[in-house]
């Protein structure tokens, strides 16, 4: 038995005391559902049950979808997720060099976040969760992943260094993160 809209509805008769596992689909995301289970027996005809224990799981949020990256700067990236129904909130991890780290909790009105404090071009890798609280756990949906850069910065010191009749040089510094330069004239 499943309890929904305020009344118990049977949901699959087991035959067998070894089928003792049962999936229930189609539930909804983030949400509870109490079930009832109790055994029965056959005997001279007739029907008997034992005390129904009851059990009340939670399904977890739906995966978050578009996750993107919707603005970047070279020492900022700002991302965007769809809202997930039901969630109450997004866990926003990094992947660092030990692993994933948790960096942010967001609100679940939220669906958009801005990474500052970046290095210039570097390349991050983000994962990002959706999650509800029951009976004070953490339930997170599937995760889904974004790689995002930051913009080298620019270019800084151009000057020019010789002109000749036909040509012209032109020197500028380093710029951070870059892995080379396009030069327009």
């Amino acid at each position: 038995y499943v309890y929904s809209g305020g009344k118990w509805q049977h949901i699959a008769v087991l035959k067998g005391s070894e089928n003792t596992c049962y999936t229930a689909q189609g539930l909804g995301s983030a949400s509870a559902h109490t079930f009832s289970v109790k055994a029965f027996k056959n005997h001279n005809g007739k029907t008997i049950y034992s005390k129904p224990v009851k059990i009340t799981p939670y399904t977890t949020p739906k995966k978050a979808e578009n996750f993107t990256v919707t603005n970047q700067s070279d020492n900022s990236i700002d991302i965007s997720w769809d809202k997930v129904s039901g969630a109450e909130g997004y866990a926003l991890y990094s992947l660092e060099s030990g692993g994933w780290v948790r960096i942010s909790d967001i609100s679940a009105d939220k669906t958009s976040y801005t990474l500052s404090g970046l290095e210039a071009g570097t390349t991050k890798k983000f994962s990002l969760k959706a999650y509800i609280i029951a009976d004070g756990k953490y339930l997170y949906g599937t995760p889904i992943t974004l790689d995002a850069v930051t913009l080298p910065k620019a270019v800084s010191g151009l000057e020019i260094s010789e002109t000749e009749s036909d040509n012209v040089t032109a020197i500028w510094n380093v710029s951070e993160g870059a892995d080379g330069y396009i030069v327009n004239i």
